[in-house]
């Protein structure tokens, strides 16, 4: 059955190949052959979180089996982990220095990794196009918040750039902002976040608001970054942030401090994000909590002010047939403000945008 499914996937018949397999695994689950065989198709077809999981069962129970090494090194290197993939070939070379194709497939690693950091990659020009709307309530009756806003992104060889324009209501204040977002990638381990934003009135949002972040791809998988964002309001705020995060299969999990200067001094926060990805395509659900005074983005009114809080919040992105994507938010903080003093704060928004 496996020499018929490997005959199969060679043929490019891998869906006929891939059912035979488990077939053949549901017959026998320890057959070491046909599980690395699964994961060797499964990755071929792009499902790299599948494939992993298969090839990382069958060297639990076969430490060393060359064939599931030199597969999982492959997952590891196309799906933008090299730096995994070049520690599992060490590893194996290691284990069994005269085994040559271990050393072939580490001089291929190394190849291609720098061949990633040498030259920009480049990407399909896409347009996306969405609209978001937002509303916050507040526990001690205060008028609620509600905001519109339009946004445009096209992808470029450098990297994407995004525009939009908001407009939020709170009682009889209106007021309207204008950002601008680039992504500018150095290579495949490093890109920048560089953002501005002003707003005519600036009523509810901050006059202007800039800053720029970079963005590092880091051993073991993890990435990090460092960053700063200022805003001027009727008073300027300073505010320095970074991240560190490390994947865990289908998971991202990152933690994520601020250090803001103010008129009324210096404040610490921290947001923990637990993200889990969705298939293939994309999707997923982040769970988020924050502590402090400024545990997310500031950009209006609504996150300046605050002395101190506790917030909960929960994201969801879906990719829909025909090009659509939804996105979803909901949560609740707790926190205290100089204005108000204590109260809580509701808040979800939709977006739904159309890629082409």
């Amino acid at each position: 059955m496996v020499q018929r499914a490997r005959a199969l996937a060679a043929g490019k018949q891998r869906a006929e190949a891939l059912k035979l397999l488990a077939s053949r695994l549901a017959e026998a689950p320890g057959d070491l052959d046909a599980r690395t065989l699964l994961g060797a198709v499964l990755s071929w077809e792009g499902r790299y979180e599948e494939a992993r999981g298969q090839l990382q069962m069958v060297l639990e129970t076969e430490p060393g089996h060359g064939d599931a090494t030199l597969a999982l090194m492959n997952v590891e290197l196309w799906s933008g982990h090299g730096d995994r993939a070049e520690e599992l070939a060490q590893q194996a070379i290691a284990q069994a220095p005269e085994f040559l194709p271990f050393q072939e497939a580490l001089a291929r690693v190394r190849r291609q990794r720098r061949a990633a950091l040498a030259e920009p990659q480049v990407h399909d020009v896409k347009w996306e196009m969405g609209l978001e709307r937002s509303s916050i309530w507040f526990s001690d009756s205060r008028d609620s918040w509600r905001e519109a806003r339009l946004a445009a992104r096209v992808g470029t060889v450098a990297g994407p750039v995004s525009a939009s324009a908001s407009q939020a209501a709170r009682g009889r204040l209106t007021d309207r902002i204008f950002e601008i977002e680039i992504f500018p990638r150095l290579n495949r381990l490093t890109y920048f976040h560089v953002m501005a934003g002003y707003s005519p009135e600036a009523e509810l949002y901050a006059r202007r608001r800039y800053g720029a972040e970079l963005y590092r791809g880091l051993p073991a998988r993890f990435e990090g970054s460092i960053g700063f964002r200022q805003y001027v309001f009727r008073q300027r705020v300073d505010l320095i942030t970074g991240s560190l995060g490390r994947y865990y299969g289908r998971w991202f999990l990152s933690a994520r401090p601020f250090v803001d200067r103010s008129a009324f001094g210096v404040s610490t926060s921290l947001q923990v994000n637990a993200k889990r990805y969705l298939g293939r395509r994309g999707g997923y659900w982040n769970s988020r909590v924050g502590w402090g005074a400024s545990p997310m983005e500031v950009r209006s009114v609504n996150e300046a002010g605050i002395r101190s809080s506790l917030s909960f919040f929960q994201d969801l992105y879906l990719p829909l047939p025909s090009g659509l994507q939804f996105r979803v938010s909901g949560g609740v903080a707790s926190q205290n403000r100089r204005d108000r003093g204590a109260l809580r704060q509701y808040g979800l928004s939709g977006t739904l945008l159309y890629g082409f």
